[in-house]
């Protein structure tokens, strides 16, 4: 919870002569400049400014598709390995059609996990990423 002692991202990026002539120019920008501009502002590099245009283009229609097919979130947040899926408690539907398709699933219990709202593929570490200092300087600010 915000005290009135911590700033909030918002008043970190707010007012700002940078947001202020953007909004001159152009009273309703598209997303990703606004969000290019806020990431600037807030000390982010444009890589930073990409991968959050990246990450947010890909998690609506993602998020959109997993509810119109009717699957079940946290059974879909997998890891894939091969032609192994490992996912939380799969419906028997769905391991039906991954099966179809080549697929070998393989079910877990993962409630305590999913309790944090986590799922397979967020218990994994990347071993296949290096991190390099100005990668772990920029998550540090956040």
């Amino acid at each position: 919870m915000l005290t009135s002692s911590a700033p909030c991202r918002k008043q970190i990026a707010w007012p700002s002569p940078v947001l202020t002539a953007l909004l001159a120019e152009t009273p309703r920008p598209h997303h990703p400049v606004m969000l290019g501009a806020l990431v600037g502002v807030a000390g982010g590099s444009p890589h930073d400014a990409a991968m959050a245009v990246a990450y947010l283009s890909v998690s609506g229609p993602a998020s959109a598709a997993v509810r119109l097919l009717g699957l079940d979130p946290f059974a879909v947040n997998a890891v894939a390995i091969g032609h192994t899926v490992i996912m939380a408690k799969p419906t028997l539907c769905l391991r039906t059609r991954l099966a179809e398709h080549g697929y070998k699933v393989v079910g877990l219990d993962l409630d305590p996990f999913l309790l944090s709202g986590g799922g397979a593929f967020c218990m994994t570490l990347r071993l296949d990423l290096r991190s390099t200092p100005q990668r772990l300087r920029s998550l540090n600010r956040s």
